[in-house]
């Protein structure tokens, strides 16, 4: 029986994520209001640069630092206009989501089989709920993303990789708090876990904190949580 390869079949599932996104961003009048506040911080990274806007900011910064990183680049080659600060939150959200893909196919593959994949991601496609965080230019859609990544470097036995992981969701969402628990009761259903250099890789989630002159306790405490 015909069966596609691994390579062939990523392909086939992120640019059917491609298409749901184009989709949902072409549908879009605006993002969600909650990326009001999130573009401001962009903005001011964009003006005054990641350290200064981190110190004053408790908002995690590496989402708005991505579209800070879009705007910049789409600007300069013209793809959007200057003023334009709602797109690029969109398609950061979106690429989040294709690639989230991987991670989920991977993942369900190794658990369960190919075929299971597929209809894991086509799932994972499918959903409005999901969806429908590209086109609202959410970071909730780097946060899984990022999530998703952690679960499969760790079920591959990288525990330092899936921390980094880990440690980057916490830039994003302070809910990340939680995966390095989740984390553990995935790895000890696995029976495969460096309990040590894991949440040591996660741990340096608070070192551009400290970089940047965050050293306080408390205002660390205020960001992460």
């Amino acid at each position: 029986m015909f069966r596609l390869s691994r390579t062939t079949t990523l392909v086939l599932l992120a640019a059917i994520a491609c298409l749901q996104q184009g989709r949902y961003l072409a549908r879009a009048v605006l993002p969600a209001q909650d990326v009001v506040d999130l573009a401001c911080v962009a903005q001011r990274i964009e003006c005054e640069g990641h350290a200064a806007t981190t110190r004053s900011e408790p908002v995690p910064p590496l989402f708005p630092a991505l579209v800070a990183a879009t705007h910049r680049a789409a600007s300069a080659v013209g793809l959007i206009e200057l003023r334009d600060w709602a797109t690029p939150p969109q398609w950061v959200a979106a690429a989040a989501l294709v690639l989230t893909i991987f991670p989920i196919y991977l993942l369900t593959e190794r658990l369960a089989g190919s075929n299971a994949g597929v209809v894991a991601a086509l799932s994972f496609i499918a959903l409005p709920a999901l969806s429908r965080l590209g086109g609202d230019g959410l970071g909730d859609a780097v946060h899984l993303c990022l999530a998703a990544w952690a679960a499969w470097w760790l079920v591959d036995r990288r525990p330092i990789i899936a921390g980094l992981c880990v440690a980057a969701a916490l830039f994003v969402r302070p809910e990340a708090a939680v995966l390095p628990m989740a984390m553990l009761l995935l790895a000890a259903a696995r029976s495969a876990f460096r309990v040590p250099s894991f949440f040591l890789a996660a741990a340096t989630c608070l070192l551009p904190y400290l970089a940047v002159g965050v050293t306080s306790p408390s205002d660390l405490l205020q960001r992460l949580r």
